[in-house]
């Protein structure tokens, strides 16, 4: 009942347990799914260090909770946002204070995030570059992993499949559900394990190989439904709708985006909503109404998502305008990728 007790502590002017509690109700929160709860309490426990004379263990304190809100943060208001980007620069100066090189990495792959979710690639790639050369000079194979899991996508997203596949092959290799599946709360809110999964089947598709895509999206789906995390869950059936409906298998496109709205709906993931509207039309046998198709299309240009299902749901939704018999506004909504 830590909520419980962080109310009772904060009445009784008890900061310092205040604190701890508040930050182990964050934890929890984001630990069943819960991301506007954990923000909460995170953004609570920050303030009331506000009060406390600086420290060293004051600074300590709110670069933990800093890195704990990022996953948090990028569930309510999406990883592109200025507020998440913003959350990881004040860790990053916490950091360069504190003189800490041990909590320097989580915070730099959240900089990374933000910047791949972007649409930034050419830096972002960097960025990953440097993440792997800091793994790879110790020992702590979570942090591979996730130097790995900086490069993959970023890669897929620039077009170098065989090159980003690379990655995902060595970061299936060093997965260790175990010891790896609690770095979710650290890193992005979503598990490596999957990620490195569905983002397999993309580039199979991509390549040509439809039949070892579906494999790879469904390993990607049996682990994150294993695992039980919502956001993970939600991914891999946005890009399980993805593939299905790049093989021509509408119907099940359309169910596998309903799931994902669901569960989305659920935990206040709102980006996720968004990306996964657009194959809950591609079912339809009937001609989609264009009121509709543009309802769509400024909920998919305003949303906070990344850059690369931003890009992959209008391109769907440029075929739902040509389907429609309205091709000029197929190919505006083309024209619109990249735009800010």
């Amino acid at each position: 009942q830590v909520e419980l007790l962080a109310h009772h502590a904060l009445r009784g002017r008890l900061l310092a347990k205040a604190v701890q509690y508040l930050r182990q109700a964050g934890s929890k929160a984001i630990a069943r799914s819960a991301p506007r709860e954990a923000v909460a309490f995170f953004e609570q426990a920050l303030a009331l260090l506000e009060e406390f004379p600086e420290s060293a263990q004051t600074l300590s304190e709110a670069l933990d909770l800093r890195i704990a809100l990022g996953p948090a943060l990028i569930g309510t208001k999406g990883a592109p946002s200025q507020e998440v980007e913003a959350s990881y620069r004040r860790a990053y100066d916490l950091v360069d204070r504190l003189g800490d090189v041990s909590r320097r990495f989580p915070v730099l792959w959240g900089l990374w995030y933000v910047k791949f979710t972007r649409g930034e690639y050419p830096e972002a790639v960097e960025a990953g570059k440097q993440l792997l050369a800091a793994a790879q000079k110790g020992d702590d194979t979570g942090q591979l992993v996730e130097a790995h899991h900086s490069i993959w996508p970023t890669l897929a997203a620039m077009g170098e499949h065989r090159a980003a596949i690379a990655h995902m092959e060595n970061g299936i290799a060093l997965y260790d559900r175990e010891r790896h599946a609690s770095q979710t709360y650290v890193y992005g809110g979503h598990d490596p394990g999957a990620c490195c999964r569905w983002h397999l089947a993309q580039c199979r598709w991509a390549l040509g190989f439809p039949d070892a895509a579906l494999s790879a999206s469904q390993d990607a789906l049996r682990l994150a439904e294993d695992l039980q995390h919502a956001t993970t869950t939600g991914i891999a059936l946005w890009y399980s709708a993805w593939l299905h409906y790049q093989r021509g298998e509408r119907q099940a496109a359309a169910a596998n985006a309903e799931r994902a709205i669901s569960i989305a709906s659920s935990h206040s993931l709102a980006g996720y909503i968004d990306s996964a509207m657009v194959f809950r039309h591609a079912n339809s046998d009937e001609r989609l109404n264009i009121k509709v198709l543009g309802d769509l299309f400024r909920r998919i240009k305003s949303s906070a998502m990344s850059a690369t299902r931003k890009t992959h749901s209008l391109c769907v939704l440029a075929t739902l305008y040509a389907e429609s018999g309205d091709t000029e506004q197929g190919r505006s909504v083309l024209t619109s990728i990249g735009e800010n």
